[in-house]
C-alpha cells in the first residue's frame, strides 16, 4: 500500500474512532460498557444486491482496531448466516497504518432452501447478528455486535412470464409412451430361434469332426495292426528257410509302402533285402524289423 493510501486509511480511522467516542459520551442514558466502544469499529456489506435464488453471495466485514489498546491478533469474528450457509472457506486480510489496524473478512454464502426463495416479488432475508470479540491490552474483553444488511433475493422469472399459460419454461416430467420397432416378445422369439440354430450347427460340426476323428483313428489302428502283423511274421521267418524269409520281407515292404517318406524308405529296404541275390540274412532282417518298430509301428 502506498504512503498516501496509508495516510488516508489512518485519517479515516481516526475520524471514525472520534465519532464513535463522542457518540458514546454524549448519548443520554448510555449504559456503561466494559471497554469504550471506540476501540473497535465494525462495518458490514452484502453483494450483490439484489441476487438471484441459488447465487453465491459475498458477505464482507471490516474491523478497525486501535493496536495501542487492543491486541489485533485476538480479534475473533463470530457469525451465523442462517438460512444461508458458507459455500467456501472464509478469507482474511489485514493492513496497518500507525496504531490503526484494518482487518477484513470475506465470506461466500449461498442458500438453496425455501427460506430464501423469492415469492411473487423480491424477498428480503435478515441474517443473524455479527459478533466481534477482542482482548484489550489490560486483559479485559470487548464485544461488538453489528447487523448485516438484508440479503435481497429477486425472482429469476418476471410476473409477465408467470401469467402466461401454459408456462413455456416448465419442464415436461411425464414419461413418454414406450414404442418399439420390433415388439419384445417377437424379438425374443427370433433371438431364441437363432440361438437354437447356432447350437444345432455347433452340434453338427462336433458330430462331423468326431466321425472324421474316429475314422482316422480306426484307419491308423488298422495300418498299425497290419505293420505289426507283418513284423511278427518277419521275425518268425528269421528261423525259417530263405523262401519264407523272402515272402515275409516282401509282405512287410507292401504294408509299409505309401504310408509316409520314412515308411517308403523302409519298404524299399525290405523289398531290396527280400529279392537280393544272396539269401536274406536273419541279422539284417532283425535290424530292419527294429528300425521299423522305432520309425513306424510306435507312432
Amino acid at each position: 500500500m502506498s504512503p498516501r493510501a496509508l495516510a488516508a486509511v489512518a485519517a479515516g480511522g481516526l475520524v471514525l474512532l472520534a465519532g464513535a467516542l463522542a457518540f458514546a459520551v454524549l448519548r443520554p442514558g448510555a449504559p456503561a460498557a466494559s471497554a469504550p466502544p471506540s476501540l473497535l469499529a465494525v462495518s458490514t456489506s452484502i453483494s450483490p444486491r439484489p441476487s438471484f435464488f441459488g447465487d453465491l453471495v459475498t458477505a464482507s466485514t471490516e474491523v478497525l482496531v486501535d493496536a495501542n489498546r487492543v491486541d489485533p491478533d485476538s480479534v475473533r469474528v463470530e457469525t451465523d448466516f442462517f438460512p444461508y450457509a458458507q459455500a467456501r472457506a472464509s478469507l482474511r486480510s489485514s493492513s496497518r497504518s500507525g496504531p490503526l489496524v484494518a482487518l477484513g473478512y470475506r465470506f461466500t454464502i449461498s442458500c438453496l432452501s425455501g427460506d430464501c426463495a423469492p415469492g411473487p416479488g423480491i424477498r428480503r432475508v435478515v441474517l443473524p447478528l455479527l459478533v466481534v470479540r477482542a482482548r484489550l491490552r489490560d486483559g479485559r474483553e470487548t464485544v461488538v455486535r453489528e447487523r448485516w444488511p438484508q440479503v435481497v433475493v429477486a425472482p429469476r422469472v418476471d410476473q409477465a412470464a408467470l401469467r402466461t399459460f401454459p408456462l413455456g419454461w416448465r419442464t415436461q416430467l411425464a414419461v413418454p409412451t414406450v414404442s418399439y420397432r420390433v415388439s419384445p416378445g417377437r424379438l425374443l422369439a427370433i433371438l431364441s430361434a437363432c440361438a437354437a440354430a447356432l447350437v444345432l450347427a455347433a452340434l453338427a460340426l462336433v458330430a462331423v469332426e468326431y466321425a472324421r476323428w474316429t475314422r482316422l483313428r480306426e484307419t491308423r489302428a488298422s495300418a498299425l495292426s497290419r505293420v505289426g502283423l507283418a513284423l511278427a511274421l518277419a521275425r518268425e521267418a528269421m528261423r525259417r528257410n530263405p523262401d519264407d524269409r523272402r515272402k515275409a520281407l516282401a509282405l512287410l515292404g507292401r504294408v509299409l509302402d505309401g504310408k509316409d517318406p520314412d515308411a517308403d524308405r523302409l519298404a524299399s529296404a525290405a523289398e531290396k533285402l527280400a529279392w537280393s541275390r544272396d539269401r536274406p540274412d536273419p541279422d539284417r532282417m532283425a535290424a530292419l524289423a527294429d528300425e521299423v518298430e522305432r520309425e513306424v509301428s510306435t507312432r
